[in-house]
Order: C-alpha cells, then structure tokens, then sequence
C-alpha cells in the first residue's frame, strides 16, 4: 500500500468512526441499525466495528464512484 493509499484509508477510517459515534450519540442507534441504514442488510449480532467497517465501505465506493479515489 502507497503512502497516499494509507493516507486515504486512514481518513475513511476516521470519517466513518466519527459518523459512528454521531448515530450511536445522537440518534441512539445500535450496529445493527447503522449498518442497515448504509448497505440495506440486517445483522443483530453487529458490533460497532462491524458498522465503522460497512460505513468505510460505503465511502470508499462513493468515492470511486464519483471520481474522488482513482481504481
């Protein structure tokens, strides 16, 4: 992985826990719920790394999508 690569990574990292701790603080919502807001899916037993993990992803495929990250 490049420097820029790790750089990218880190920052998706940490936009996705900060957006994490808003929905578990602000709107009381559990992993469950915040995974399913992001990819549609249902998971009970999610733990909030599992939701920091499906909102990376989300960002990451926007990213691309919109041209923000090269593929």
């Amino acid at each position: 992985m490049t420097r820029q690569q790790h750089e990218i990574q880190t920052t998706i990292q940490s936009m996705a826990e900060e957006q994490v701790l808003f929905l578990k603080n602000r709107y009381k919502m559990n992993p469950g719920e915040i995974i399913s807001l992001y990819t549609g899916e249902r998971q009970s037993d999610a733990t909030y790394g599992d939701a920091i993990r499906s909102i990376m992803v989300f960002n990451m495929q926007n990213a691309k999508k919109h041209g923000f990250i090269a593929s």
